[in-house]
């Protein structure tokens, strides 16, 4: 049915070119203007009607001849020896198809159409020969420069598909990347401490099991996603924090002033635990200087998270890898940079939050 449609919808675009052409052919071209008589209804559609099929072949003919280079010598391979190729070969079978069914057409004409109406065609009603072939000829050659300019542009437009097709995929592999980058120095760092747990509390480190399989759920579950809800998100860091707390107690405090209505605006997955485990790693954690983490909301559409300022006293270098993979994220994802403000007893990083319809919008895009 959809190949009935298709050469139906061409039918009708040869028809109403080769009523087009014929019109022009009569009326404009020099040195054959027809003169409007009761015989031209007739003249009019066997004009047509002859444009009508020759349009049709040498299109046809064209597509096979195409098909066939496109199989021996396609585009990419050689695009000047393709187009003269193209060109010539079309060119030819074209000028040779033109010649002969106008030969036949002029034959038909004689053969069958009366004397009388014969006597109006040889006043120009039909052309002489050679002036038919020029015009079937010019037709043709505008039908392939604008054949060939539509192949460009498609395979160009096509180029820029595959080209976006592949930068999706490609930031998709690096988000990923990025996310794994977190994973092992955190489940390092659990094991750690599960380890500590089991010699002191077993009914405890038994609940530490289970948020730790909670954990790593959510991280199975959100690997391949680049955006997650807020409310996922901060459900992950309870149980994410309740780990650290294990082994801190209450020496390590969290506060979370988040307006209900951004809770399902997004974030990339982590970004919040990355944040988390920064604050821990680089500050005291003591019964007398608590570290205090708080996430909430600005005016700006922004996460915050924010720690008092403790630094530890430590020789080593720190290298900066979770604000630099937040960072990466937020630039893969064409979003605004990270905004980190370090004071003498504050560290606050705010990200940017990404509302459901923009991610929808991003993603039908």
């Amino acid at each position: 049915m959809k190949r009935v449609n298709k050469n139906i919808r061409k039918l009708t675009l040869f028809v109403s070119l080769a009523m087009a052409i014929t019109f022009f052919y009569h009326n404009w071209l020099p040195n054959h203007k027809v003169e409007f008589s009761n015989s031209y209804l007739l003249h009019f559609i066997l004009d047509s009607s002859f444009t009508c099929f020759i349009l049709w072949i040498t299109w046809e003919a064209n597509v096979k001849v195409n098909k066939l280079l496109e199989k021996h010598l396609r585009w990419e391979a050689g695009p000047l020896r393709r187009l003269l190729l193209q060109v010539s070969l079309n060119t030819l079978h074209s000028f040779l198809l033109v010649f002969g069914f106008v030969l036949l057409y002029g034959l038909f004409l004689s053969q069958f159409v009366p004397a009388s109406l014969r006597n109006v065609q040889s006043s120009g009603a039909y052309p002489v020969l050679n002036n038919a072939v020029v015009f079937f000829i010019e037709i043709f050659l505008l039908y392939q420069a604008v054949y060939i300019g539509f192949y460009f542009f498609r395979q160009w437009s096509n180029s820029l598909v595959e080209s976006e097709k592949l930068k999706r995929e490609n930031l998709s592999s690096q988000l990923q990347a990025l996310q794994v980058q977190v994973n092992p120095h955190f489940l390092f760092n659990s094991l750690s401490s599960l380890v500590s747990l089991i010699e002191e509390d077993k009914t405890l480190a038994t609940d530490f099991v289970q948020e730790l399989a909670n954990v790593y759920r959510y991280l199975l579950q959100q690997q391949n996603e680049p955006l997650v809800r807020i409310c996922d998100e901060m459900t992950f860091i309870s149980s994410f924090v309740y780990l650290h707390k294990a082994r801190w107690g209450e020496n390590l405090r969290t506060e979370m002033r988040i307006d209900q209505k951004y809770m399902n605006y997004l974030i990339p997955p982590q970004t919040i635990q990355i944040l988390v485990e920064n604050a821990i790693k680089h500050n005291v954690i003591s019964a007398s200087k608590p570290l205090t983490i708080c996430f909430y909301n600005d005016d700006k559409l922004c996460f915050v998270v924010e720690n008092n300022l403790q630094k530890k006293i430590s020789t080593q270098n720190h290298t900066g890898i979770g604000l630099q993979n937040i960072r990466n994220r937020y630039r893969l994802l064409g979003k605004k940079d990270i905004i980190v403000e370090n004071t003498d007893s504050i560290f606050r990083v705010k990200v940017e939050m990404i509302s459901p319809e923009e991610a929808n919008e991003n993603s039908n895009n």
